[in-house]
C-alpha cells in the first residue's frame, strides 16, 4: 500500500513538472508576440495623448506625411549616441542646443543601455523634452550592421531594438539610422512592419514610398570616408541648395568629430566650429526640427 502511494505520489509530482516545463516552453515560444503586443498597446496610449502641434509617437498603423508648410528647416541628427562612449561631447553638444532653444534628434544605441547607470540617468532627463527626439541608431551598431540583412533578419533586429528602448527609457521610436547609413533592400519592409515611419540613411535621399519616409542627410560635420573635418562655410553651402530644393537640411554630426584621437578630451578648435554652426543657424533665421516633428500622422483604420 506504501509502494502505491510513493508511485502516485511520484507520478503525480512528474506530472506536474511536465506541466510546469510544457508551461515554459508555451511562455518562451510566445514571448515575442507577447512583447510586440504589448509595445502596440503603449504606442495607442501615446499616441491618443499627442497633441495636434507635436508628434512625437506614431502607432503602427497610423499613416504620416512630411508636413509642408514653405518654412526652411534644419535638422540636427547627432548620430553614435550611447552607453559608454562620448558621454562628456554628447552632454555638452546637446545642453548647448537646448540652451539655444533648438531642436535636436539623438541616434541612439540600444546596446547595454540599462548597464551604464550615468547615461541612462542623463537621457532619462532629456527624452521627455519636446525639442529631443530619440531615433534608434541600429541595433548593436557593429560596422555596417543593416546592409546585407534579409527582411526577416533586420525586423529581429529592428524590433529587439524597440523593445530595448522601450524597456530602459521608456521610448518608442518613431526614425531609424542605420549605421554608417546602410541598409539592404528587405530592411525597408522590415521598418514598414516595424512601426517605424522615418529612415534617415543616405545623401539627399529624399521622398515617401511605401509607408516609409526617406531623409537622408544632406550635410556633414565630418567626412569619415576622406577623414576629413568639413568648415561651417561648407556645411551652409550644401544645406543652402538642399534649403532650395526641398525647404529642409540634414545635417549629421558625430560626438566624436569635435573629440581629439583619444576619443575622450574635447577639441577646443573643432567644438568652437560647432558653436559657428549654431550661430549661423541663428543668423539665417532657420526653424530647426526634429524628424519626428515635421510629420503630420493620422491614426490608421
Amino acid at each position: 500500500m506504501n509502494k502505491r502511494k510513493k508511485y502516485k505520489k511520484a507520478a503525480i509530482a512528474l506530472a506536474l513538472i511536465a506541466a510546469m516545463l510544457f508551461s515554459l516552453f508555451l511562455f518562451y515560444e510566445n514571448q515575442e508576440n507577447i512583447s510586440l503586443a504589448n509595445v502596440y498597446i503603449l504606442e495607442q496610449k501615446l499616441f491618443s495623448k499627442i497633441s495636434d502641434n507635436t508628434i512625437e509617437y506614431t502607432p503602427e498603423n497610423s499613416t504620416c506625411k512630411i508636413n509642408e508648410d514653405n518654412q526652411a528647416k534644419i535638422i540636427l541628427r547627432l548620430d553614435d549616441v550611447g552607453a559608454f562612449q562620448y558621454y562628456d561631447i554628447t552632454t555638452k553638444i546637446t545642453d548647448e542646443v537646448l540652451s539655444r532653444n533648438m531642436s535636436l534628434s539623438l541616434g541612439l544605441i540600444p546596446r547595454s543601455l540599462n548597464k551604464d547607470f550615468k547615461f541612462i540617468y542623463w537621457i532619462n532627463s532629456v527624452k521627455d523634452d519636446p525639442r529631443i527626439e530619440i531615433a534608434l541608431h541600429g541595433y548593436i551598431h557593429e560596422g555596417q550592421e543593416f546592409q546585407n540583412l534579409t527582411e526577416e533578419e533586420a525586423y529581429d533586429r529592428l524590433i529587439k531594438g524597440k523593445e530595448m528602448l522601450l524597456e530602459d527609457i521608456q521610448i518608442i521610436p518613431t526614425t531609424f539610422i542605420p549605421p554608417e547609413n546602410l541598409y539592404s533592400y528587405g530592411t525597408k519592409n522590415a521598418l514598414v512592419n516595424s512601426g517605424l515611419k522615418i529612415i534617415s540613411a543616405d545623401e539627399n535621399e529624399f521622398g515617401n514610398y511605401n509607408k516609409l519616409i526617406y531623409l537622408g542627410y544632406n550635410a556633414q560635420t565630418y567626412d569619415f570616408q576622406k577623414e576629413r573635418f568639413i568648415s561651417v562655410d561648407e556645411i551652409f553651402k550644401s544645406c543652402d541648395a538642399s534649403l532650395s530644393k526641398n525647404g529642409l537640411c540634414i545635417i549629421k554630426i558625430h560626438p566624436q568629430d569635435y573629440l581629439e584621437s583619444d576619443h575622450k578630451t574635447i577639441n577646443p578648435e573643432r567644438y568652437n566650429e560647432f558653436l559657428k554652426l549654431l550661430d549661423g543657424i541663428e543668423q539665417r533665421k532657420i526653424e530647426t526640427k526634429t524628424f519626428s516633428g515635421i510629420l503630420n500622422c493620422s491614426s490608421g483604420n
